[in-house]
């Protein structure tokens, strides 16, 4: 019992509200994480790309997979892609493109945030979200899904 009084902050607080204020604190940065502190985004329906690579054995890596979801060819020139991959846990990925050179003079770059996994034999696309940035004076400059103007 000698703990106790170690523990206890405030001795006007009720041992409920430490608890209370205690759980929170456990649970802030989860509820943080998890309740989209992130840009605004648009999700894609991946339901027909995944019936298309189902079958397809030839993809070695989640960039492979971005590259075939986005319809560019191995041979074409990446100058205005930059694709990045970052494994989340064993056998899941997530995969970032961003093209910075699109015919439109409004929309300065657009991004591709792609949640994918692997299970030894083939690949299944969890989510994609598209999102994009405009030039500056024609609308937000951070990636979101208003219109640029």
């Amino acid at each position: 019992m000698k703990t106790l009084k170690f523990i206890r902050f405030l001795p006007i607080v009720s041992r409920e509200t430490m608890f209370r204020l205690l759980i929170l604190f456990l649970f802030a940065p989860f509820l943080v994480y998890f309740a989209g502190c992130d840009d605004e985004s648009i999700p894609e329906d991946v339901s027909l790309f995944n019936k298309k690579i189902e079958y397809n054995r030839d993809i070695k890596t989640a960039k492979e997979l971005m590259d075939l979801y986005y319809n560019r060819s191995p041979e074409e020139p990446t100058r205005n892609l930059s694709i990045v991959e970052e494994p989340l846990t064993p056998g899941r990925f997530r995969v970032t493109l961003i093209n910075s050179k699109l015919a439109d003079d409004s929309r300065e770059a657009e991004r591709l945030v792609m949640i994918c996994k692997f299970d030894g034999t083939k690949w299944k696309v969890v989510t994609v979200e598209r999102s994009w940035r405009c030039y500056k004076g024609r609308g937000h400059t951070d990636w979101g899904i208003e219109p640029c103007g």
